[in-house]
């Protein structure tokens, strides 16, 4: 019998020195005499932290990973990344078609339904290929300067000079003769008869 509580003490203090943070903190407010046992220790424990568990996903909750409205290809892939660390043995084309459901219209997905990807690094290298022109798109639209307003403005004034018959076009094509000439030109021409 005391080979067998030498050895719960023994387990007692081992247990104690393999705990940090919130468990360190759980085992030092154990009040004084409230374990008998070794065994009823390690039951406290797993009770106390049953709810920390991390559980395996079911391949079947990958359908819900979609990349968002104005979502970067970047942010999906790496979210897509983070969800199947938790779940165990999917096949690449598997993932592949799930990718490619997940994703927006776009380049990685017509290439993904096209043909998958062999395995998950084929599949992040194909990633990153499609990653890099969208940033590099992104970076080339900043650059450029903005004319649209202009067009809208233009378009805007000529629609309202449609619109108006009364409105009066106060700008005119410069003439490369004079009144008199374009005059005798009009005269002589068919239209006036």
């Amino acid at each position: 019998m005391d080979l067998i509580e030498s050895n719960d003490a023994l387990h007692y203090r081992i247990f104690r020195t393999t705990l940090v943070g919130r468990a360190q903190t759980w085992f030092s407010r154990l009040p004084p005499g409230s374990v008998q046992s070794f065994e009823q220790l390690i039951r406290g424990f797993i009770q106390h932290f049953a709810s920390n568990k991390r559980y395996l996903k079911n391949p079947g909750q990958l359908f819900a990973i979609v990349q968002e409205e104005g979502e970067s290809l970047r942010s999906y892939v790496q979210r897509f990344a983070n969800e199947i660390l938790d779940i165990p043995d999917t096949s690449p084309g598997f993932l592949s078609g799930i990718m490619a459901q997940g994703l927006r219209n776009g380049g990685l997905a017509d290439s993904l339904i096209g043909q998958s990807a062999p395995n998950w690094d084929e599949l992040l290298s194909r990633a990153g290929k499609f990653i890099l022109i969208e940033e590099s798109q992104k970076v080339r639209s900043s650059n450029r300067p903005q004319r649209e307003p202009e067009r809208e403005t233009h378009k805007r004034n000529y629609e309202s000079t449609k619109d108006d018959p009364r409105r009066r076009i106060n700008t005119y094509t410069p003439l490369n003769m004079t009144r008199t000439q374009a005059l005798l030109v009009v005269e002589k021409s068919e239209h006036l008869r």
